[in-house]
């Protein structure tokens, strides 16, 4: 079967599209018809097709080990991924097995965590109204066994549950520096009801 092939010249003159044929969103409104903002409707989207949507500005980075027989190098923080807007505070805890310590959240401040020893499950929960991700949860799990660093934007809960047998130590950045006469902490119970995070590791 032989296949020829049309020129462009065969084809009629292109018509103009009339104006009244192009879609107007006010047009549309008037008329009862009311379109998603495009962000919401990939949000949408991306929840349907992968069951599993990243929370808005969050970063999550792992970190890279370079190991040889002396031991092992790596890189935590650099100011040339401008994970921090502005350095505030540095800060050191120390957490033992089965405790949890959620939830709280900031509303001037952004956090960006890294835990050296021990592991963690780590929870966020966007409470931010005008995110496109407000009402997501997302889990990571952190500590010796999965080096890496999370930026939490103000405005989304946050807590964690040591796993294991051994204290986890967290060291954390800060936007801000902590202000004990009006500190920048709004605190949720560890089991609230609208977070609804089952905390229990599941045996399968």
């Amino acid at each position: 079967m032989n296949i020829i092939p049309v020129s462009s010249i065969e084809y009629g003159v292109k018509t103009p599209r009339p104006k009244y044929s192009v879609l107007s969103p006010k047009k549309l409104n008037s008329n009862g018809i009311f379109l998603r903002d495009w962000k919401e409707g990939l949000h949408e989207y991306l929840k349907r097709k992968l069951m599993a949507v990243s929370i808005e500005n969050v970063i999550f980075k792992k970190i890279i080990k370079h190991c040889d027989d002396r031991g092992f190098f790596a890189e935590v923080l650099r100011d040339d991924e401008h994970l921090l807007s502005h350095f505030g505070q540095l800060s050191w805890s120390t957490s033992y097995p089965g405790v949890i310590k959620a939830f709280h959240y900031h509303k001037e401040q952004d956090d960006l965590w890294f835990f050296p020893s021990g592991n963690v499950q780590v929870v966020l929960y966007d409470l931010r109204e005008h995110s496109v991700t407000k009402g997501e949860t997302n889990v990571y799990y952190m500590g010796e066994n999965n080096p890496s660093v999370l930026l939490i934007p103000k405005g989304i809960a946050h807590g964690y549950r040591v796993l294991g047998k051994k204290p986890a130590t967290v060291v954390y950045c800060t936007t801000k520096s902590y202000n004990h006469s009006q500190p920048d902490e709004q605190r949720i119970p560890w089991d609230d009801k609208i977070i609804g995070f089952d905390w229990t590791t599941k045996h399968r």
